[in-house]
């Protein structure tokens, strides 16, 4: 690590300031490189940092034809450094978004100056750590673009949106703020129809196109009210009501140690060990609770919906239906 590309260039910078006129083949021999290394550093200089860097034939060496250039610096901490190459693998998290592409350019641009540090380091790295991104529709590109142009200019935009098991919709929503829940990416937006705010999923759009109409967004509208109250997938702060589900003793320390939601309580049952978390959550929507109840069965006999009586009974059929569908196949 101590013979880097940026430690030469400094190096190299340094020489060229203090108008020693290196050349390639002195400064080779002095940190032990060949001369092609040494040209490839003066060519990084040259063309990616901007150098006015010329050699002179006389002095046989090279010097700044503007005395003015300072080389760009980025100091980075050994911390820094690996929150950088973290980053970086958790960029597959945004893969099939427009988003996935900026954040390679951005990261290019921030590493471009140290990539032997950063080819060697995340060499190093990749087996240690990794992301496994959730299952998500990918993204159209133009229709990221056309809703972010919306929300950000406040333009009505035309969409054309497939909703599940039915004909493909044609609507002018006012686009509000752009959202990820669990990896997938939704537009919060009420329409031209409508002042009520509704979730779509932005893989689910298959056209977008920014109008000329302009609309005003509600004052009362607040994205991060929607988080805060949102549960899996889904988010909406209409017809709010308390969530309440036991877990017993066997699997209470996996419970307590995870965020399920932003506003989740506990309290402990000394008699029997069990747990109970309590949260809001909506039961609006064609299928209300649909994410709570997928993930209370995913707990087996060790869940318990205790309210709202709503949730319980629409889990208690839930598994009534999954029993009749196992006795019948």
């Amino acid at each position: 690590m101590a013979k880097t590309t940026m430690a030469r260039v400094k190096a190299l910078d340094e020489l060229i300031r203090g108008r020693k006129y290196p050349n390639r083949k002195s400064f080779a021999t002095a940190w032990e490189v060949c001369e092609k290394t040494v040209q490839r550093d003066i060519d990084f200089i040259r063309e990616q940092l901007g150098a006015p860097i010329e050699f002179d034939r006389e002095r046989n060496g090279y010097y700044y034809t503007d005395e003015t250039w300072f080389l760009p610096s980025v100091a980075l901490t050994e911390g820094e450094l690996f929150s950088l190459l973290i980053a970086r693998q958790a960029i597959e998290q945004y893969r099939g978004t427009p988003l996935a592409a900026d954040l390679d350019r951005i990261y290019a641009k921030i590493a471009g100056s140290m990539n032997d540090i950063i080819a060697h380091d995340a060499s190093l790295l990749s087996p240690l750590v990794s992301f496994a991104a959730p299952p998500a529709m990918p993204v159209n590109e133009a229709v990221w673009n056309a809703v972010l142009r919306g929300a950000r200019d406040r333009r009505a935009v035309r969409i054309r949106y497939a909703k599940p098991h039915a004909d493909p919709i044609r609507r002018e929503i006012h686009p509000l703020a752009i959202v990820n829940l669990q990896g997938e990416w939704y537009v919060l937006a009420s329409s031209s129809k409508s002042t009520e705010v509704k979730q779509y999923a932005m893989g689910r759009i298959e056209e977008g196109r920014v109008t000329r109409v302009p609309f005003a967004r509600p004052q009362d509208f607040d994205a991060r009210r929607w988080l805060d109250q949102s549960f899996g997938r889904f988010a909406s702060p209409a017809d709010m009501q308390e969530v309440r589900i036991r877990f017993d003793a066997e699997i209470e320390p996996w419970i307590i140690q995870r965020t399920w939601h932003r506003q989740q309580r506990f309290s402990r049952n000394a008699g029997d060990g069990s747990i109970e978390l309590t949260f809001p959550a909506s039961a609006s929507g064609p299928r209300p609770f649909l994410s709570i109840i997928s993930w209370v069965l995913s707990f087996g006999s060790h869940a318990t919906v205790l309210a709202p009586q709503s949730l319980r009974e629409r889990v208690l059929a839930e598994i009534e239906a999954m029993h009749l569908q196992s006795r019948s196949g």
